[in-house]
């Protein structure tokens, strides 16, 4: 989970960087009274001050409209729209993760989601045979309890793919937002 809570910080910064870019270069004026120093921009009619901002769906909002709009200035660079698929991606890290604080915390006060992102998972002793005799040439990563006679209690699997789709999200889109951020400062910023 740490590694998760990285690459979405990163993705935030990213498209901070990318949003402050785009104002600094093209003299975009920030949202009330907002300055390059202390940056504020409008999603969905409400204001908000970038370095509080942590919901990476509406900055991915923000940052594909003005994006959009400039395309004319920057086109002949090769920096293109930016791919609709982005923003599902991007909705599918927000689902679970709004705040910022889901990957970068073990318990968020949220019982349900904190079962979900653990990689030890009750399962039955039978499942865990089961997987044993599917997974040739693998291991099994397992817990089993047992009470003062050696009897099986409980049973846990440890080795659960918390995540899957999630994480190939949160590596493409760091890819995606490192990859046009590079663009930007190389073709709109001149390098800078």
């Amino acid at each position: 989970m740490p590694v998760n809570y990285l690459r979405r910080h990163a993705i935030e910064l990213y498209l901070k960087s990318l949003i402050y870019v785009l104002h600094r270069k093209f003299k975009i004026p920030f949202s009330s009274g907002g300055t390059l120093e202390k940056p504020k921009i409008k999603v969905l009619g409400k204001d908000y001050e970038l370095e509080n901002m942590h919901d990476i769906r509406l900055l991915t909002m923000y940052l594909m409209d003005q994006h959009n709009k400039l395309i004319p200035c920057f086109f002949h660079l090769g920096i293109g729209v930016i791919e609709k698929d982005i923003l599902h991606k991007i909705n599918k890290i927000n689902s679970i993760d709004s705040k910022s604080t889901f990957f970068r915390y073990p318990k968020t006060g949220d019982h349900i989601q904190d079962m979900r992102k653990s990689s030890v998972r009750q399962k039955s002793t039978e499942d865990i045979i089961n997987s044993m005799n599917k997974k040739e040439g693998k291991y099994v990563k397992a817990l089993l309890l047992v009470d003062d006679e050696d009897n099986i209690v409980d049973s846990f699997d440890i080795d659960v793919d918390v995540f899957p789709d999630l994480n190939k999200n949160l590596i493409y889109l760091c890819d995606y937002f490192h990859d046009l951020h590079a663009a930007y400062r190389w073709g709109i910023c001149d390098g800078r």
